[in-house]
């Protein structure tokens, strides 16, 4: 490719792979710096109201802060630079959940390349 970026697709997620009320996923890799910048993204997978929440970690496993987002029924959600201002940080991470009763969702997190806006897709674990 001469120009432009190459952009990213997510896999598919099945119901039974949602992240459901009590269940904590963490999504790893995220880096902000020179060279990269992070984004956590958070999928609602139910016809309800959710309540999505995080911790974000350095790369020593120190805890960062804590955020929630409100999910509309199926809603979608891109939060950016996620690490921000706790810039330089390569490797960190990202603890999410939600305690919503019925509540399901899935994330991810975008590693962008700040040369290209190339993302890696990094899917919970």
């Amino acid at each position: 490719v001469d120009a432009g970026t190459i952009g990213a697709a997510l896999p598919g997620v099945s119901i039974s792979e949602l992240i459901r009320a009590g269940e904590r996923v963490k999504v790893v890799f995220l880096s902000e710096n020179d060279d990269f910048r992070s984004n956590l993204g958070l999928i609602n997978g139910v016809d309800s109201t959710i309540l999505v929440q995080w911790e974000l970690f350095d790369s020593s496993g120190d805890s960062l802060g804590t955020g929630q987002r409100q999910l509309p029924p199926y809603g979608v959600a891109q939060l950016d630079r996620v690490l921000g201002s706790f810039a330089p940080i390569a490797s960190g991470y990202a603890e999410l959940w939600t305690d919503t009763t019925g509540g399901a969702f899935t994330t991810y997190g975008s590693i962008m390349d700040e040369g290209t806006s190339d993302p890696t897709i990094v899917m919970p674990q």
